[in-house]
């Protein structure tokens, strides 16, 4: 057989094929450029495009597919989701117990969600908000703070990979860092406190109280009144985790009494938030719309690239979702 025969025919065969979400992030065409640029011999195709052949469907890229979507492939092998964390796919009552989940987790998805952590804490640590109601107001409202990232202590619940990306970037700005996790973590190169008496303790001693929990049932409204009011008296709460992990009327209340001094939240309970939600207006509390760390396209396509790459060598992929710890 010629060279040239034998160089169609491995362009002719292709060895998987990816379903991705198409319509929110890019077009197909788009995902189908970016697989050739990392150099995967795929075939890319809309999962939502009902002509495709579900038993070739070995790989989903996906965010938020249509409920009972997944359930149609198969033969699929691994579930990579889009964004950082799995609950969009888990929710999920008919998705696959037996196909492996994969979580987003790069160098960008880390730094961007640092930086995010950073500015959310430097916005608390400068009183940002009583900026922003002063220009609304068009007040000059000049003040002093008195302190410094050094003077301030931030306590991250959750030292998972993002976690540990975070307090990293926060001590070299220098700030006073602490964090907390359900279990002893004497590896972890940040302090750390753990269980529930571990938790009061990094409350009473935060400044900041930083959100970086993995999405669970067991820890839904663990940032409540109880917490708050274990902290310093004008506290700052910060939550890049998801919209259940702080109960919101207890996050206005210890706000209009002063017991907090401010919120930068870039989760909500329901999401998009309500036009009519008292969060919009709130003159402590900075709303972003689920921004903190948003992966690139291309980004996206190298970890996934990466992840089907490994399960192609039967070896086992990075970045698995526990379905029995739930994270």
């Amino acid at each position: 057989m010629s060279n040239a025969k034998t160089t169609k025919q491995n362009e002719d065969q292709v060895q998987n094929i990816v379903a991705v979400t198409c319509n929110k992030f890019a077009p197909l065409a788009e995902w189908t450029r970016l697989f050739e640029a990392a150099g995967a011999n795929v075939r890319v195709v809309d999962i939502d495009d009902a002509s495709i052949e579900v038993e070739d469907v070995a790989y989903a890229l996906c965010f938020r597919p249509q409920p009972g979507r997944l359930a149609q492939f198969p033969n699929l092998q691994l579930i990579i989701s889009l964004g950082a964390g799995v609950d969009h796919l888990t929710a999920d009552p008919s998705l696959p117990d037996t196909v492996p989940i994969a979580r987003m987790s790069t160098d960008q998805t880390r730094d961007q969600m640092a930086d995010y952590v950073a500015w959310a804490c430097l916005s608390l640590l400068r009183d940002v908000p009583r900026m922003m109601q002063a220009q609304a107001e068009h007040q000059w409202d000049h003040f002093s703070i008195g302190r410094t990232a050094h003077d301030c202590r931030v306590g991250i619940l959750g030292l998972g990979a993002m976690g540990m990306s975070a307090a990293t970037c926060l001590e070299k700005i220098g700030f006073q860092v602490k964090g907390w996790a359900s279990r002893a973590r004497p590896e972890s190169a940040i302090a750390c406190l753990w269980g529930e008496e571990g938790l009061q303790q990094l409350a009473a001693q935060s400044d900041i109280l930083v959100c970086m929990l993995p999405s669970s049932p067991a820890l839904s409204g663990i940032v409540d009144q109880s917490l708050f009011a274990l902290m310093p008296r004008g506290a700052g709460i910060v939550n890049v985790a998801r919209g259940e992990h702080v109960v919101i009327p207890d996050l206005l209340a210890a706000l209009e009494t002063g017991q907090l001094g401010g919120a930068v939240l870039d989760v909500t309970p329901q999401e998009p938030l309500p036009a009519g939600d008292p969060l919009w207006d709130h003159p402590r509390v900075i709303v972003t719309p689920h921004l903190a760390s948003v992966v690139s396209m291309s980004a996206a396509v190298g970890h996934a690239h990466t992840l089907i790459g490994a399960v192609e060598r039967r070896e086992t992929p990075t970045h698995l979702f526990d379905r029995v710890k739930g994270y």
